[in-house]
């Protein structure tokens, strides 16, 4: 029979949900080693995919054989429960579900597991040292048993940082940095009309000049087809004398193209902008010339083509879809161009026994020989550009921690960092989270950006919060991330979309999804894969992509806690002042009454409203997150961990009882333009307490509200 019998893993949502009643009594059937668990609670975890079954088949028939549930906040998981239907024990389906379970893991980039085994249960001390579990400290379990709890963990091998599910194409979904063009510099063919406005005094003559501008600075390439010299001789009157002509021929020139090739292009690229659109000018001896100028910049891998034809423009994304060729207009262009430098705007805060504050670069360079990583951050440092961001820990005048950006000045513009802790610092995962936090954040303040973090030898901390930041395995031995740094919603979605393809290369679907149960992303066609909402939004991050369906939450906050928690003080705080540590950190935490349980649900955007409250506050919506999760705790049993997320000094203020909801949100993001309470009215999103309390909102109403503020 064993020989017969084959397994099968299952994680499709609706066929656990048909698989629920047998999950629950297999549950209720260990309760005295597993515990008791709700029918409600398995559904929801099943909903969650947090529930892994497994089914055997022998011949024609699958049987319901065993299940493993789990829970956890990324990079971390927990097993909660696992079990083997009675006649498929000791034939192996237990080690089964776990290598299903930790490969599952591996590939979405989790770090650790965690297992809690009551030190009475000999069979499952022994499953989790066969599955390389390591029991690292005991603690006491409830009161009405007495048990002892061994508390397990095992690191995983880690490679990426999240799962592709049903990814497209099976071979894997690989994040790296790319261009289209060929050349390292972006490269730009032109339009005859970006020509004209140039040399005429025209509408948008200001923009063209500042566009070559941009190309003798050397910030992009520009360059004109063979089509482009052809036009102008056709429409010149005297081509040994026309002055027109002579410029642009000095002018750099596409590669040639075989000329075959080119003529079937043409032809295509023709047929999809003007014979399929219906268009009046098919067929036309401009439409044939703008369909000669596409395809020989298609076939030169040009970044883009830059024009002000509204017929080529309109075409854009079949455009690139198809033929791989981006075309944009001035206005666009223009905008992505690299500003001036600008300084960082970053002042020095002050912690619990720490100062975090600018570095020289001389600093900066002995405090990596002081800790022998002269030689492994060589390449990074001979790379360095003239803009940087050199930011330190310092403890007692001694540098405990070191944070290192530099921009590549670019119209597709990437990052190098560099974050390094003392390891021997107890402190090492909490400075390295806000470090690498900080950077990344003043990164994109400018726009979406790619961005490399060096792998450092022993720094797996940094590497490991890295991963539960965003990034993932990318070229050399370096970790890569996309930064949008701002939310993203129907409202803006075609203009931001747009903007992160040019900057980064990474390409969104061009329509604001309907249904975002998963998105096609990638650099191109071949890599595209599908992307779980929540995937996304953490390689993207910071950022909110308010879904359809995607409900919320509107919360009120005093500006006391405001200020502290939300990063939202409009007054510069003096640098000698403390902040709690709640400041320093991605993952923060708010209160308020256990009545609120229902509306605050993990993955859901929660809007921060300043009250007006003992006249200080500004009444308007301030910021926006990510609830990561939301638990009722006793007041008197909030972990020092859980107190470090918050700016709360007396948790017994909140709540009239002794319990207290504990709603820890990431992804925290400040509206640039507050969002005031009468605009909040107009919108009906104030609820029928005045925002006194907290207020569900559907994704209609947060996008509206997110719209108003960026």
């Amino acid at each position: 029979m064993v020989s017969q019998l084959q397994l099968s893993p299952v994680q499709d949502v609706d066929t656990l949900l048909a698989l629920a009643g047998q999950v629950q009594a297999l549950a209720d059937s260990e309760k005295e080693s597993l515990g008791f668990l709700p029918e409600t609670a398995i559904r929801e975890a099943i909903s969650r995919r947090r529930v892994i079954a497994m089914l055997a088949n022998a011949g024609a028939e699958n049987e319901f054989a065993g299940y493993l549930l789990y829970s956890g906040v990324f990079p971390h998981a927990k097993v909660q429960q696992i079990a083997v239907v009675h006649k498929y024990r000791g034939l192996g389906f237990a080690g089964a579900l776990m290598r299903t379970f930790l490969s599952e893991l591996e590939v979405r980039g989790f770090m650790t597991v965690r297992a809690d085994v009551a030190a009475d249960l000999p069979s499952a001390l022994a499953f989790y040292a066969r599955s390389k579990f390591e029991i690292v400290r005991e603690r006491s379990g409830g009161k009405a048993r007495g048990r002892t709890i061994l508390v397990h963990m095992r690191e995983l091998e880690t490679d990426t940082l999240f799962s592709i599910s049903n990814r497209i194409p099976p071979t894997g979904f690989e994040l790296g940095l790319r261009r289209r063009s060929a050349g390292q510099s972006p490269l730009f063919a032109l339009d005859l009309n970006i020509f004209l406005d140039l040399v005429r005094n025209r509408q948008h003559s200001d923009q063209a000049r500042r566009l070559f501008g941009a190309a003798l600075a050397h910030d992009i390439r520009v360059a004109v087809s063979d089509e482009f010299v052809r036009e102008l001789r056709r429409n010149s009157t005297d081509v040994n004398n026309d002055p027109l002509l002579q410029m642009a021929l000095s002018m750099p020139r596409l590669p040639t193209a075989e000329v075959d090739n080119q003529a079937q292009l043409q032809e295509k690229v023709h047929d999809l902008v003007f014979v399929r659109r219906g268009l009046r000018s098919s067929g036309t001896a401009q439409a044939l010339s703008d369909a000669r100028h596409l395809a020989h910049a298609a076939i030169a891998r040009a970044t883009a083509f830059v024009t002000r034809d509204a017929a080529l423009l309109d075409s854009r994304d079949e455009l690139i879809r198809n033929f791989g060729i981006d075309v944009i207009s001035l206005n666009e262009i223009i905008d992505l161009l690299p500003v001036d430098e600008i300084a960082s705007a970053a002042v020095a805060v002050a912690g619990a026994g720490f100062q975090a504050q600018v570095s020289s670069r001389d600093e900066a360079e002995k405090y990596l020989r002081e800790n022998n990583v002269a030689t492994a951050t060589k390449s990074f440092l001979d790379s360095v550009s003239e803009t940087n961001v050199i930011w330190k820990i310092a403890q007692d005048q001694r540098i405990v921690a070191l944070g290192w950006l530099s921009l590549k000045r670019s119209i597709m513009p990437s990052g190098k960092l560099l974050v390094h802790t003392r390891p021997e610092h107890q402190s090492s995962a909490f400075f390295s989270d806000y470090l690498l936090d900080f950077l990344v954040r003043e990164a994109c303040k400018g726009g979406p950006i790619t961005l490399e973090l060096e792998q450092l030898p022993g720094q797996s901390m940094v590497h490991s919060i890295a991963r539960g930041q965003g990034f993932t395995k990318g070229p050399a031995s370096r970790l890569i991330k996309i930064a949008v740094g701002k939310p993203l919603a129907e409202q803006n979605w075609t203009a931001s979309t747009k903007e992160l393809q040019r900057r980064t290369g990474f390409t969104l679907p061009a329509n604001f999804p309907t249904n975002a149960d998963a998105i096609v992303a990638g650099y191109d066609q071949d890599s595209a894969g599908l992307l779980r909402p929540d995937e996304l939004e953490n390689l993207l991050s910071p950022t909110i992509i308010v879904w359809p369906g995607r409900a919320g939450v509107i919360v009120p906050i005093t500006k006391r806690y405001a200020d502290e928690l939300l990063g939202t003080n409009r007054q510069q705080r003096l640098s000698f002042i403390e902040s709690m540590d709640a400041s320093f950190l991605t993952k923060r935490a708010y209160i308020n009454s256990p009545k609120a349980a229902k509306l605050m649900r993990p993955d859901m955007p929660i809007i921060f409203y300043e009250s007006k409250r003992d006249r200080q506050g500004i009444g308007a919506v301030v910021a926006v997150a990510r609830i990561v999760d939301a638990v009722i705790s006793k007041k008197h049993e909030i972990s020092g961990e859980d107190k470090r997320r918050l700016v709360v000094e007396n948790i017994a203020d909140f709540s009239a009882s002794e319990d207290i909801l504990l709603t820890t949100f990431d992804n925290l993001i400040q509206l640039p333009k507050p969002v005031p309470v009468k605009r909040l009215r107009e919108l009906e999103s104030v609820g029928r307490a005045n925002l006194v309390s907290p207020v569900e909102l559907p994704s209609e109403k947060i996008a509206q509200i997110l719209a108003e503020g960026w």
